[in-house]
C-alpha cells in the first residue's frame, strides 16, 4: 500500500514548483531583454561601421556641398529674375508686406 501524502508536504511541493516556474519565467524574461539589448547594440555598431566608411563620408560631404551650391544657384537665379522684372519685385514686396501687415 502506498503511503498517504501529507497535505503540508503536498503544499510545500506545489510552492516549490510554483516558485521554480516563476524563477524560470523571470530568467526567460531577463534573457529576452539581454538579447534585445545585444541586438540593438549590434545594429548600432553596424550603422556606425557603414557610416564610418570613407566612401559614405565622402558622399555625405559631397552631397552637402552639392545641395549648398544648388541652393545658392537657385537663390541667385531668383534674385536675378526679380531684379530684371521690377514690377514682379514690387508685387512680391507688397504681398509680403500685406502678409506681415507692415504699413
Amino acid at each position: 500500500m502506498l503511503p498517504t501524502r501529507r497535505p503540508r508536504l503536498v503544499a510545500q511541493r506545489r510552492d516549490r514548483e510554483a516558485s521554480a516556474t516563476r524563477a524560470a519565467a523571470e530568467q526567460r524574461a531577463r534573457e529576452l531583454e539581454a538579447r534585445k539589448v545585444a541586438e540593438a547594440i549590434e545594429r548600432d555598431r553596424a550603422r556606425r561601421r557603414r557610416a564610418a566608411t570613407p566612401f559614405a563620408r565622402a558622399l555625405e560631404t559631397l552631397g552637402g556641398w552639392v545641395l549648398s551650391i544648388l541652393g545658392a544657384l537657385a537663390v541667385s537665379l531668383a534674385l536675378t529674375w526679380l531684379l530684371r522684372h521690377p514690377e514682379r519685385l514690387d508685387w512680391l514686396t507688397s504681398a509680403v508686406m500685406s502678409i506681415l501687415r507692415v504699413k
